[in-house]
């Protein structure tokens, strides 16, 4: 975060006039935001949490996917997703927030959910509650603020690719459309990235035969 990259320019000599990182401002907002707006969250232990085999993945050459139970949703990447500091830990990033987002839609108890990756960079910054990555922080926003009310805790757990059902539809392998996830808006501030897997109005990265 900006926040903490300022913090971290003083050093020894915090006196000397600098200038501060171009996000600082929204980080400040944020996090007022936040502490005017205080969440109780419950620290349970892992066994207690809700397993319902949830998996992301993503694929710089195509797009995104989800798996819930056998179930899945995929969306494509589109030309230019790769800009200003987004890379495949961003993607993976958002495939982590559109699986969260579905388990929303179709769980709403207030037990914690147990979520799978195969992106180690990503699941280890949810650990530690940031990423070195700015819109990957952004996502992990996002998240947080979808898990507010009712509270909501997420754990995330590595899975190596070949263990993972979500590698397949991500690289445009879908399964059958019967076994579809519901669908819910793109953010508004990723739709220029991302669109739904057979949403003919926007040229995908990769070839789409099956669609």
């Amino acid at each position: 975060m900006s926040l903490q990259a300022m913090l971290g320019m003083f050093g020894d000599r915090p006196f000397m006039p600098r200038t501060q990182p171009r996000e600082t401002t929204k980080d400040l907002d944020w996090w007022l935001h936040a502490l005017e707006n205080p969440t109780h969250l419950p620290i349970p232990h892992a066994p207690a949490s809700l397993n319902l085999a949830a998996f992301s993945d993503a694929c710089t050459s195509f797009g995104i996917a989800i798996t819930v139970a056998g179930r899945w949703r995929a969306w494509c990447l589109l030309p230019g997703w790769d800009s200003d500091s987004r890379d495949i830990g961003w993607a993976e990033s958002i495939g982590f927030e559109f699986l969260i987002r579905t388990l929303l839609i179709l769980n709403s108890s207030t037990t914690p959910l147990t979520v799978y990756g195969d992106n180690q960079g990503v699941i280890e910054a949810w650990w530690a509650g940031r990423s070195r990555n700015k819109p990957t922080n952004t996502t992990f926003k996002r998240i947080h603020a979808a898990l507010r009310s009712p509270p909501r805790h997420v754990f995330a757990k590595y899975v190596p690719s070949g263990h993972n059902p979500a590698n397949g539809p991500s690289r445009g392998l879908y399964p059958t459309p019967h076994a579809s996830l519901p669908w819910f808006p793109i953010p508004p501030d990723i739709k220029r990235f991302i669109c739904d897997y057979n949403d003919t109005q926007y040229p995908p990265l990769g070839i789409q035969d099956q669609l």
